[in-house]
């Protein structure tokens, strides 16, 4: 039998009391209805536009929590899974709980919490209190009000120039889910889904000069974010964060620190690109950002350093840089001195159509 660790509320609520009689006032009771989960990852949905098959097991699915939430806040169930009960997926379920029917509640996810530290910003903008977020959730009790305020609120934080998110990277979303009466359906199965909380970067380089070796020493992207926030959200407490599986309605954190709170990520390398073969290097996970440069919608920006030479790149009709994207850049070099080609390509990693809600 499949280990769980969870917490159970909830359960027949019976309004019949000895010595006492019922008329047509009495309120129904509540009954129980077997609620079955399904979670995929975006791309482990449908076949999908873009580059939407994960590289490695840090993109997927490494620990899967459920925190389900009943109309008046209240915390009906918190169970965690991890690597006892599955192996690294893009798609798990059916997971099945028992929850009160006729009710509306919100389906919290959060996957792969081990590797993410969250903080709240204080009144003046900074970031503080840095806690686990496996500590975090795992307080969260059953029975209890769940802390929408407080979480709506957590931040991802990146603290130095080279740092990127850890592995298995941070995924979440939040679902309404209608629970119908037992008396309509004793058993409903959804299907949810969770969005990386990261935004990707593969870079391609090819040699065709006439040199047999060329030698990459650094490279970097500019206007990248210090923070985001952890859960998706949208710029209103009702607007839809997606078009067409593409985030497109979201908030960042206030802006603080230089550069309105931007940085130029840097990343030292000692990598030989031999003639006309391409080099792919390790992806970058950095986080999603809103960089405004007025008057210019190429808002971000990269550099390669080959043979102790720059080459930029402004990234082409990119005002924003949300979670869930992939910057696909090939860079081919003809010509040490002058003649280099660019080809920046962005994709969402999925394209779908479903209903989340956020910003509650």
């Amino acid at each position: 039998m499949q280990k769980l660790k969870q917490f159970m509320f909830g359960g027949l609520m019976c309004l019949s009391v000895a010595g006492c009689s019922f008329s047509e006032e009495t309120p129904a009771r509540q009954g129980l209805v077997d609620l079955k989960l399904n979670v995929a990852l975006s791309d482990g949905m449908a076949s999908t536009r873009g580059y939407e098959d994960p590289a490695n097991t840090g993109e997927v699915m490494n620990s899967l929590r459920f925190i389900i939430v009943r109309p008046d806040g209240t915390v009906e169930h918190n169970r965690y899974l991890d690597a006892d009960d599955f192996n690294p997926t893009t798609r798990y379920g059916y997971e099945t709980f028992q929850v009160v029917d006729s009710e509306d509640k919100l389906v919290y996810l959060f996957v792969n919490e081990e590797t993410t530290t969250i903080s709240n910003l204080n009144s003046a903008g900074a970031a503080t209190t840095y806690t686990s977020l496996q500590a975090r959730l795992a307080a969260i009790t059953p029975g209890t009000q769940f802390p929408t305020a407080e979480v709506t609120g957590w931040l991802v934080s990146l603290s130095s120039k080279d740092a990127e998110l850890a592995l298995p990277l941070p995924m979440n979303e939040c679902h309404k889910v209608v629970v119908p009466s037992m008396n309509e359906a004793t058993v409903v199965e959804k299907d949810l889904w969770v969005t990386r909380a990261a935004t990707k970067f593969t870079y391609r380089i090819v040699n065709q000069t006439r040199l047999t070796t060329l030698s990459l020493s650094k490279l970097t992207i500019d206007r990248m974010a210090w923070q985001e926030y952890y859960l998706l959200n949208p710029n209103s407490a009702t607007g839809n964060p997606y078009t067409n599986w593409e985030v497109t309605n979201y908030t960042v954190p206030s802006p603080q620190g230089t550069n309105n709170g931007y940085y130029q990520f840097e990343r030292a390398y000692d990598i030989t690109l031999p003639q006309n073969k391409m080099v792919v290097l390790p992806s970058i996970y950095l986080l999603e950002g809103k960089y405004e440069n007025t008057g210019d919608t190429r808002n971000y920006g990269t550099t390669l350093k080959i043979n102790g030479r720059d080459f930029n790149k402004m990234l082409p009709n990119n005002s924003n840089l949300p979670r869930n994207t992939h910057v696909v850049v090939t860079v081919t070099l003809k010509d040490v001195d002058s003649d280099v080609t660019w080809e920046v390509d962005l994709y969402p990693y999925t394209a779908i159509t479903l209903d989340p809600i956020f910003g509650i």
